[in-house]
């Protein structure tokens, strides 16, 4: 107990504070004093084990090299009895986006193929990397979500409006409908549909 609590005990019983209370007093301010020592021990012993960053917190590899360490060591997972196959099936861990992630030359190629210009790709990919991160995304495989990305309906979206590949508007396009209805139908009359 601190000489400041000491002092608090004297002169409550100096006031004529009943002993009894005083008593109790003195266990209550002992276990306070208890609550903080063993508050103080654990907050030195995490401090002491606690790992440097959040990534090594979580155990997200930073690059694709622990990637494929981690890929070496893949894990067995039984598979539902309500499946056909007989046995295990290999199930890989996911992991956050590496930060050394690059696209290989067969991932470039294949968002050529679609159409996308070099400047799309690297704009794509920034987004990508983006997308990602402000969003945790933890994949099995990063090259095969990459390929997803380019291939999503979502990419044949321009400046947030679908695509139009015949370059026509709507009104456009509802003209030509209303003369295809009027030639199949033979346009005896200017009437309105």
């Amino acid at each position: 107990m601190s000489d400041e609590n000491s002092t608090l005990l004297e002169e409550l019983l100096a006031a004529g504070t009943p002993p009894r209370l005083v008593a109790r007093v003195a266990l209550m301010i002992d276990e306070v004093d208890t609550a903080k020592r063993r508050k103080a021990a654990d907050a030195a012993r995490k401090r002491a084990s606690r790992p440097r960053t959040s990534a090594d917190i979580r155990g997200i590899p930073r690059t694709s090299a622990e990637i494929q360490e981690i890929r070496g060591q893949a894990y067995i997972e039984d598979l539902p009895s309500t499946q056909s196959q007989k046995g295990r099936k290999k199930v890989y861990a996911k992991h956050a986006l590496p930060t050394d992630f690059a696209l290989t030359e067969s991932d470039k190629r294949h968002a050529i193929e679609r159409g996308w210009t070099p400047d799309k790709l690297s704009s794509e990919l920034a987004r990508f990397r983006d997308h990602a991160m402000a969003n945790s995304r933890k994949q099995a495989d990063w090259h095969a979500a990459w390929r997803n990305w380019v291939t999503s309906p979502y990419q044949t979206r321009m400046n947030g409006h679908a695509a139009n590949p015949t370059g026509k508007n709507l009104s456009d396009i509802g003209r030509e409908m209303l003369a295809k209805i009027r030639d199949d139908e033979g346009d005896h009359s200017n009437r309105l549909l």
